[in-house]
């Protein structure tokens, strides 16, 4: 299951602020533009900034294995997390 970080500034290590459904990270990827960082969580960020890390056993063809980096702010990521399960709450 993607796992979904909030990482402050300076720091090595990020938040974890969810374990996703695929449904859920699948919607928050093609939502929002990130950039691919690579297999290994970032030594340190510049700026706050919201990551989405894919698990090996979780990659495929639309999926790479590793880290996506948010362009936007942590709170638009907060945002549309919280969009997405009200979203679903509704359907259910």
């Amino acid at each position: 299951m993607p796992n979904l970080y909030f990482i402050q500034s300076g720091s090595n290590s990020g938040i974890l602020r969810a374990v996703l459904a695929r449904e859920e990270g699948s919607a928050l990827l093609t939502g929002h533009v990130t950039d691919y960082i690579g297999r290994d969580f970032p030594k340190a960020a510049a700026s706050n900034c919201a990551l989405l890390r894919i698990f090996d056993d979780e990659a495929d063809e639309a999926w790479r294995a590793g880290c996506y980096l948010f362009a936007c702010d942590v709170m638009q990521i907060e945002q549309a997390l919280r969009e997405f399960w009200q979203a679903q709450a509704i359907v259910k």
